[in-house]
């Protein structure tokens, strides 16, 4: 992997062709004679390298510039890019956005038509499912799989949306104009006009851990730790929202209702969630995980099983070896005492 002199990655995220590919192609030239190395797909993908990974990475870089047109904003895989930026640490400091004209992430009307769009996208995506599930319910699996993709931008582009729009960004134009000084200066280049050699390099400073754990020799893990640990998390959204989809044809909202009243869990908590339930898989299963983990332990006669684990319990009879694996390693990993009867 090529990197700048200081050992640190900047990449670019954009969307492929027109406008944003012309741009892409000066900053990597202006930054190749500043003495820095750009990293893009086309030429630090190499063939049959895994896509997601490359995306992943994306997140982890310790300077990112995003070129955001229309066609980044509707394009699956350059949304999914944006959200693993901002799961990273003190991507404020890190991101350096540039808007074309075409991107309408400013105005209000503009922000609603991008909504709109992810939010019909993911409707669309529903209804193959459920076509596909009552034709070849064995293919479900890929689709699922995207449909958790689609369901999390969905959420995610208005935040990014806000994001941008809140930065002071310049306009394509005025990058160009001052050949791309301002990103360099960001970066760690004087500008100007300063020859490479005089250029200061990034300060060489680790980027913190996305996932920061309690020495396990020091005490038992519990389920205040796995609250603190988004890996976990995310794994165990992922195995709830396919747990909603498995029992299609029977609809995502109310595979997640008859989850939450199979528990163990008290009234009062079954009808908060259950109310708040919005029928993406997704998103109620995110909402249902960290409600779990938040609420801790369960009260009399229960208060030695967790929440989550009684919920987590009760989803495995329509899991798959994979997904089971997943909730075995976690439970034994968190103590999560899953519970159900007096103890």
């Amino acid at each position: 992997m090529t990197q700048t002199d200081s050992g640190k990655e900047i990449f670019i995220s954009y969307a492929w062709g027109g406008d944003s590919e012309t741009i892409v192609d000066e900053i990597a030239r202006i930054f190749a004679e500043a003495g820095y190395s750009i990293e893009r797909d086309k030429t630090h993908l190499n063939y049959r390298k895994s896509i997601r990974e490359f995306m992943d990475s994306i997140g982890r870089g310790k300077y990112i510039i995003v070129v955001v047109s229309d066609k980044y904003m509707k394009s699956e895989y350059c949304m999914y890019e944006a959200y693993r930026m901002f799961q990273s640490p003190q991507i404020g400091d890190r991101i350096l956005p540039i808007v074309l004209p075409d991107a309408d992430i400013f105005s209000f009307a503009g922000q609603q038509k991008y909504l709109r769009y992810w939010m019909q996208e993911v409707k669309r995506l529903e209804e193959e499912i459920k076509a596909m599930a009552s034709e070849e319910p064995t293919m479900l699996g890929p689709i699922i799989e995207r449909l958790r993709d689609y369901e999390v931008t969905s959420r995610f582009v208005n935040d990014f949306m806000a994001q941008v729009a809140d930065m002071n960004v310049l306009t394509p134009e005025m990058h160009r104009e001052s050949n791309f000084d301002r990103l360099l200066e960001v970066i760690g280049g004087a500008g100007g006009g300063s020859t490479q050699a005089d250029r200061p390099k990034p300060p060489v400073t680790e980027l913190e851990n996305e996932t920061t754990l309690p020495p396990a020799e020091a005490r038992p893990l519990n389920v205040t730790d796995l609250g603190n640990d988004p890996d976990s998390v995310d794994r165990l959204v992922k195995v709830l929202a396919a747990y909603f989809w498995l029992g299609m044809p029977t609809p995502p909202q109310l595979m997640a209702q008859n989850l939450i009243l199979s528990t163990h869990w008290p009234s009062d908590w079954k009808q908060l969630r259950i109310s708040a339930l919005s029928g993406m898989a997704e998103l109620d299963a995110r909402g249902l995980v960290e409600f779990a983990i938040g609420r801790g332990h369960l009260p009399a006669p229960n208060q030695k099983a967790t929440a989550i684990g009684n919920l987590l319990e009760k989803a495995k009879p329509l899991l798959g070896s994979a997904d089971l694996q997943t909730l075995d390693e976690i439970t034994e990993r968190f103590n999560l005492k899953p519970g159900g009867i007096s103890e």
